[in-house]
């Protein structure tokens, strides 16, 4: 009740914002390409984000990794051509539950290899969480970046929320 103000602001913030959301489990890599187009002709946009890329559909008559360097090659041509920022995001292998250690590398893209070729940055992020406790650490991993350094930093995440606060 008491965050029910905060709820209707953030609400029309978000009715006021260009923010396109195409849910379509079919999409192929021509479908995003023309959509991503399509957002971009109708308004100013200044983040492209495609939320589980492994939802794109590959044709029938290829393999997953040519798939997927065919798809990193696409957004990288967009991203450059359009003069925006792409940011996907997508499920590390599940080979990393193997290791004693579960923090994320280049390693746990698995079948999404390309992407390291042709990605500027690529960020993981890991929490070791103890569901008993409200608060805990999260590591924000940046494996490669193109126009920085990489390593790790850490904020704290709440379990209740999902809000991620900055760590003093």
């Amino acid at each position: 009740k008491d965050e029910w103000p905060c709820i209707t602001s953030a609400i029309a913030i978000l009715a006021d914002s260009p923010l396109f959301i195409y849910d379509d489990y079919s999409l192929t890599i021509e479908n995003l390409s023309l959509k991503i187009r399509e957002a971009l002709q109708e308004s100013f946009a200044e983040l492209i984000i495609i939320d589980g890329i492994e939802h794109v559909e590959k044709s029938s008559d290829c393999s997953e990794e040519s798939h997927n360097k065919a798809l990193a090659k696409t957004l990288k041509r967009l991203a450059r051509e359009m003069d925006i920022p792409i940011l996907t995001t997508g499920i590390a292998s599940s080979s990393i539950e193997l290791r004693p250690n579960k923090r994320p590398n280049l390693s746990d893209l698995g079948n999404a290899a390309p992407f390291h070729d042709y990605s500027d940055t690529i960020i993981f992020t890991y929490t070791d969480f103890d569901y008993r406790e409200k608060v805990k650490n999260l590591e924000i991993i940046v494996a490669k970046n193109a126009n920085g350094p990489v390593g790790v930093t850490t904020a704290f995440i709440s379990q209740d929320s999902g809000r991620v606060y900055e760590k003093l």
